[in-house]
Formats: structure tokens, sequence, C-alpha cells
């Protein structure tokens, strides 16, 4: 029993050390690019998948799947602006569709990918043309394919001439098998340069935004807001007015990390007072372990709250709970408040008797000089 145990708490480590390291928008650096035209691919190595604003992660499909455990060259995000008031929200809804797509597959985030923005910025963005084309392009690495078998032939001097003369017909039936350029031609694609390699089966691939477009004709509109979630209560802090205006602080360069209250000791006062357990809770937390993703806006206000928590009891109170939280300092850079990210792992604490972090990560990374500061310091009375 013992060893059955032991075996599962390392599964369980391996695990959530694999979700930790789930990578995050911030983490991703982009190429941008603007079109007045709607995007077209070009090349047929690629998938389609629709992108999605909102937090439960982008719809899947069976093309998509099969790309889990494939190599990534890289991915393509396309999204439409038709007027210059637009921009004021960019970062923000781009950052939705990103954190969906790295919801639901991860595992297309690898070291060499490259990663692009491409805006179909014009006042005709909101055509039938440009909305079929907003989405994820993921390109991949073809696999080389093995050189065709020889075919075995009979020996040569048992063979007649009119055998011979039988079989150059039957080679030269066989031969327009090889490509189908009609199809490539049909889409568009060969007119356009490419900076990845052609795929073998073009005409599998151009089809992609179709099928998906098929599949999602029953689904909810991707570029609608998410529902609200579910807001308790603030545990320890009352929660301040939102603000999206960024602050500056008196220091042009000023910098630092995203802290909750005066630092580690109230965010840990903070999970221990939030979560009132009875007798059958308490024994269910010793063995729950979660991770916290905590996205915050320019003023600290929390955003969102994404949850990876085998429990679902408890995965469901943490996402109460920190959409409940009261304001945090926010990040700063370059002597501007932030939109930033935080991760924090939890667990349960038997001397406390109540959830403690013991590991965060701060996003974007604060440099070495950046210490936390109050807003008195940063910013003045």
């Amino acid at each position: 029993m013992k060893k059955n145990t032991s075996l599962f708490l390392t599964a369980f480590m391996l695990l959530g050390s694999v979700l930790y390291s789930q990578p995050s928008y911030y983490d991703l650096s982009f190429d941008t690019d603007s079109l007045t035209r709607a995007y077209t691919s070009p090349s047929d190595n690629y998938v389609f998948v629709r992108s999605k604003r909102g937090v439960d992660g982008v719809n899947s499909t069976a093309e998509a799947d099969a790309l889990r455990s494939g190599t990534i060259q890289k991915i393509v995000l396309v999204f439409s602006e038709d007027s210059p008031g637009d921009l004021e929200n960019r970062e923000e809804y781009n950052m939705e569709r990103w954190d969906n797509l790295i919801l639901t597959y991860p595992e297309f985030f690898q070291e060499k990918t490259k990663y692009k923005n491409i805006c179909q910025c014009t006042p005709e963005a909101g055509g039938e043309a440009f909305k079929q084309a907003q989405g994820f392009y993921i390109y991949y690495k073809t696999a080389e394919k093995p050189p065709p078998k020889e075919e075995k032939k009979a020996e040569p001097v048992q063979k007649t001439v009119a055998e011979d003369k039988k079989q150059e017909p039957e080679k030269a039936s066989k031969a327009p098998d090889v490509a189908v350029p009609a199809v490539v031609v049909a889409a568009g694609v060969g007119a356009a340069k490419s900076d990845e390699k052609p795929t073998k089966e073009p005409e599998a691939k151009t089809e992609a935004p179709a099928k998906a477009d098929e599949n999602k004709a029953t689904e909810p509109d991707p570029e609608l807001e998410p529902a609200e979630k579910p807001v308790s209560k603030p545990a320890v802090a009352a929660k301040k007015p939102s603000s999206n205006k960024p602050r500056r602080a008196k220091d042009p360069k000023a910098c630092r990390p995203a802290f909750y209250g005066n630092g580690d000791e109230d965010l840990d006062a903070f999970f221990i007072n939030s979560f009132v357990l009875d007798k059958k809770q308490k024994k269910q937390a010793k063995k729950v372990e979660a991770e916290l993703r905590i996205q915050l806006n320019v003023d600290g206000s929390v955003k969102r709250v994404m949850v990876i928590c085998d429990n679902a009891e408890f995965k469901t109170m943490f996402e109460k709970t920190i959409m409940g939280m009261g304001n945090w300092n926010a990040a700063v850079r370059g002597g501007v408040t932030i939109r930033s990210e935080v991760r924090l792992k939890v667990k349960y604490d038997k001397e406390s008797k109540g959830f403690k972090k013991y590991e965060m990560v701060n996003n974007p990374k604060p440099g070495p000089k950046c210490k936390m500061q109050s807003d008195e310091e940063l910013f003045g009375s």
C-alpha cells in the first residue's frame, strides 16, 4: 500500500511540474504585421484553429489534435480591426486569444516555435472574407517520407519483347497520380511567396479552414465577451474600483514586481483566512495542491484566474476566492504600471491549518534591480 501511495505522489509531482512549465502569454515574443486585405497563407503546410476570447480555451479539432506530438515551426494569429479605436484593446483581446490556445494546446508552444500577430486593419474588416481568415495558423514541419520501394522485377532473360512493351503504358498511366495542381491553383496559394516548406498533400491542407468553419457553425461567436465568473466576497482587503488607465511613477525608469499587501506575509494571511474548512474538507485539503495563474490589470485588480487542481470542489473554491481578492500592487516597468501575471503554487499547511503558497513566479519577469516598493514611494501622495 505504501509503495502504491509513493508511486501516486511521484506521478502527481511530475504532472504538476509539467503543468507548471506551461507557457504564458508573457513568455512569448511576437513579430507583428498588418494587412488591408484578407489574409491568405503563403503555405499549405498548416492546420487552422479558430481563435476565441474568454477563459475556457479554443475549440479543439481533429486536425489540431493530430499535431500534439508534431514539430511546430510557427504560429500566426490573424485578427481584425475596422477602426483606429480598436488599438486600445488590442493587447488585452490578443492575450485572451493566445491564452486560450495555450490552455487547449500547450504542446504547440515549443522551444524553437516562432509567433506572429497579423492585423487585418481596414474599414472593410467586418466582411465575410476577413472573418473567415481570423484565427490561428499552426505551421508544422513536414515529416520526410521514405523513398519508394523498388518493385521486384522478373528475370530479364525470361521476358519477351512483347511483355516489355505492355509494361511501358502501365507506368505511364500511373504518372498522373503523383500531383494534383488544380487544387492549389484554385485556392490561390501557388501565387503567394512561401517561407515554409510546401506540403506534399496540398488538397487536404487547403481545406483546413473550411472544415474548421463547418465545425464551428453551430458554436457561439468566438469574439463575444465571456460570461462573468461568480465573484465571492473579499476575504481580506476591499476591492477598489478598477481603472484601465496606467499610473506613471515619479522616476521614468522605476520598476517593481506585482505583490499583494505588504508582501509574502500578507499573501499567506489571505489564503489562511480565506478558506474556512469543515472537518471533511480539512482531511481532503491535506492531499490538495493547486497551481493558480492570476492575471492582473494595470491597477492591480484581478482580471481572471486559471486554476489547475485535481479536486473539483477545491478548484471552484480557489476560483471564487481569487476573483474576490483585493487589488494587488500592480507591476511597474519603465515607470508605468502594466498588466501582469502571477503564478502561484499552493498547498495545505498543517501548522497554520490553511493553504499557503510555496512557489511564486512573476510574468513578465522583473529585472534584478526591481524591488517591492509601495505606491507612495513610486507615485507620491
